[in-house]
């Protein structure tokens, strides 16, 4: 739950606010894009109170999937409506969070990877959360390893920056990132310039 007493100082005036445990993870600025935008830390505050009934929603989807729970309403405590699943084009949903760690590759297009794969639009690559991998990384560079045999246009991430990558950046990065993170290893990942949620 957001906590208000940690509200945004940067937050407009009205019920929604963004608090400021924010961790930089871009996914509320994602969901909710003009309404939140990022402080001079690369924090989200409240840009803008929302305009009728399809900016509320965005809001209440940036509110789910918020990892920190940082985003609030003092007047309402939960959407009228499911947030999720929520229809991104025809046929094509986000299901909000699920348990563990699950990709999905749909029509030979798109990958929808939750919180194992995203853009790093700052890097202008396909990245991976090294402080947020609780279990194996050998396991999830045997895991890109087998990602990378697919065929990707775009890459929908449950936490970063979703992306349209093209087949031949996808095939081109993808044949390198398992041995790259062998070779550099998880402390070395999270150390890089431009690790996620390490820019600032």
């Amino acid at each position: 739950m957001a906590r208000l007493d940690s509200a945004h100082p940067e937050n407009v005036e009205g019920p929604w606010f963004v608090d400021t445990r924010c961790i930089r993870c871009d996914v509320a600025r994602h969901w909710a894009p003009g309404l939140i935008e990022m402080d001079r830390d690369g924090r989200s505050y409240l840009a803008r109170q929302p305009d009728g009934p399809e900016e509320t929603a965005a809001l209440w989807r940036a509110a789910e999937a918020c990892p920190t729970q940082s985003i609030g309403n003092m007047e309402i405590r939960r959407p009228p409506d499911p947030s999720f699943p929520h229809q991104l084009t025809p046929g094509v949903w986000a299901l909000g969070h699920t348990e563990g760690s699950v990709v999905f590759h749909v029509d030979g297009r798109w990958l929808f990877t939750g919180d194992t794969l995203q853009w790093n639009q700052r890097r202008n690559e396909l990245d991976l959360f090294p402080e947020q991998t609780f279990q194996s990384w050998d396991v999830l560079a045997d895991s890109m390893d087998r990602l990378s045999q697919l065929r990707v246009e775009w890459v929908f991430a449950g936490h970063g920056m979703w992306h349209n990558v093209g087949t031949e950046l996808y095939a081109e990065q993808m044949a390198r990132l398992g041995a790259d993170m062998r070779h550099i290893g998880q402390v070395g990942w999270s150390q890089r310039p431009h690790a996620a949620y390490g820019w600032y």
